[in-house]
């Protein structure tokens, strides 16, 4: 029942039987533990005998016979999880110790996680057992970005509520979590260098992230092996900005005229970029990761139709909107640091933008233009996020009352069956992949079932090999129903994949309603 299914897993007939935690005796090989190791630990044990910590009870009076963790963890002097981070474990279980090894702190992560869910009640008395002993596993990810995109501009998600989504994450070997900050509708983030920004633009105090939540946000998220790609969508989506008074005669399209609302930042004047300089370097400054995502998105032609613009465009031989859109990247590109890789959302409608080719880009149309768009960006590696297989709001409805404008409800189902080799004009183009959860129907109270277990169905797909991934629907629902009822008693508020009675007859429903 693991879940995602390793790189490489062999079993025996034997088993191990753990009765108590007092049995399990945790030696770290050759590195002094720290901290996050022995938190980790704690929590995994709590997770095995509720209301237990390992080594937080007395067992000095047990007799039970004892049994031997051996960890060793190459390297823990670097315990951020970047896209050079090898997260790759090794896993040995036999009748009388269990070992585990990795590189580093994140492959240690991956692979205590995998441990945990070997172990099962025993069938009497209150132990634990692992079945088919001697277990060896060797696994790493098939992709090193896998990810889950929130938006917390639409709807303000709560600290608390982003730090389980992201133990969720972890306990399906994810890696990235995207934080799209902010958008059209607010600006929920204090940065030191345009406090305007939040003050004027948070939907309300209570509604916003200080430097102390985000610190908060990024301890968890190192802890449990992810790192955040930060986002501060432009030069579109902007109409939050607009009532900061530094930015009110740099903002258009906020109040219907030309029948948007959106909001787009003008390109022309060099306060944009002095302006954005600086909320850049904030950003990067408070989240440690190798990325920062830049948006890119859905830019309006008549937003920059003002006769200053034309002018300015005539001046400096742009021939067309599409030119200044070009003249914009280009221009906020080089205000990153070089030391951060940029990301970019594209789609269909601006595949006239030249992105620099050693950036990133997240698809977000439909999987059936994928490869053309691929092709025309050969140099640039891709992030895999189609809205017809990985928009988890996609469903739920309209802002007035209609249906969503990406219906159907993407099932996990949906989301399993995308393979990006079929799809992919050059596979080895593939960075990795994102479901993403858009608020604009979604908020703080129902965000963990609206997410989870649909971005557990993408973990499997870009961590396990793909020749693993064609399983039948009985093991994969399976394998997933058991990661779902593993991880409620963790607090992981997830929804179901199918019925109550199937759940307990899976066989059945699958031979009888497989196609449904």
């Amino acid at each position: 029942n693991l879940w995602p299914f390793p790189s490489s897993y062999t079993t025996g007939s034997d088993s191990l039987n753990v009765q108590d935690i007092c049995q399990l005796r945790v030696n770290l090989i050759e590195q002094k533990m720290i901290p996050e190791v022995t938190e980790t630990l704690h929590m995994y044990a709590g997770f095995l005998f509720p209301g237990t910590e390992l080594n937080g009870i007395d067992c000095s009076e047990s007799d039970s016979k004892s049994i031997p963790l051996n960890i060793t963890i190459s390297d823990l002097t670097n315990l951020l999880c970047n896209s050079d981070t090898d997260e790759s474990y090794t896993l040995d279980v036999t009748t009388d110790a269990i070992s585990l090894s990795a590189k580093n702190y994140v492959g240690f992560l991956r692979g205590i996680e995998t441990l945990s869910q070997l172990f099962e009640k025993a069938e009497s008395g209150s132990g634990v057992t692992i079945s088919h002993v001697p277990v060896h596993i060797q696994d790493s990810p098939r992709y090193v970005h896998r990810g889950l995109m929130v938006d917390t501009a639409r709807h303000f998600i709560r600290k608390e509520q982003i730090m389980e989504i992201m133990d969720a994450l972890m306990y399906a070997k994810m890696s990235v979590f995207h934080w799209h900050i902010s958008d059209t509708d607010s600006f929920p983030i204090y940065l030191e260098s345009h406090p305007n920004l939040s003050e004027y633009g948070s939907f309300s105090k209570d509604q916003m992230y200080t430097l102390d939540d985000v610190k908060e946000i990024v301890n968890h998220a190192i802890k449990r092996g992810l790192r955040i790609i930060p986002e501060l969508d432009s030069p579109s989506h902007v109409a939050s900005w607009k009532d900061a008074p530094e930015f009110s005669s740099l903002v258009f399209c906020t109040n219907g005229e030309d029948g948007q609302t959106v909001g787009q930042i003008d390109p022309t004047q060099d306060e944009t970029y002095t302006y954005l300089g600086q909320m850049i370097k904030d950003i990067e400054s408070m989240f440690p990761w190798e990325y920062v995502h830049m948006g890119s998105d859905e830019a309006i032609e008549q937003c920059w139709s003002t006769e200053a613009i034309q002018k300015f465009m005539k001046d400096h031989d742009i021939a067309d909107w599409k030119g200044l859109f070009n003249y914009y990247i280009t221009k906020a590109f080089k205000l990153k640091s070089p030391e951060k890789t940029a990301l970019f959302w594209s789609y269909t409608t601006n595949l006239f933008l030249k992105f620099p080719e050693e950036s990133k880009l997240q698809y977000w149309g439909s999987a059936k233009e994928l490869k053309s768009v691929m092709g025309l960006y050969p140099k640039n590696s891709f992030i895999m996020s189609p809205s017809d297989y990985y928009y988890l709001d996609c469903g739920y409805g309209g802002t007035s009352g209609g249906q969503s404008w990406c219906a159907p409800y993407k099932t996990w189902k949906t989301i399993y069956s995308f393979e990006f080799d079929d799809w992919a004009e050059n596979p080895d183009q593939v960075f990795g992949a994102e479901v993403c959860e858009w608020s604009e129907i979604n908020d703080t109270t129902v965000v963990m079932n609206r997410v989870f277990p649909r971005a557990a169905a993408l973990a499997e797909k870009v961590w396990s090999p793909k020749e693993l991934t064609y399983g039948n629907t009985l093991s994969v629902m399976r394998r997933l129903n058991a990661w779902i009822y593993r991880v409620i008693p963790r607090g992981v508020q997830t929804g179901p994949i199918t019925s109550g009675y199937c759940e307990r007859n899976l066989d059945i429903c699958v031979e009888h309603f497989g196609s449904q």
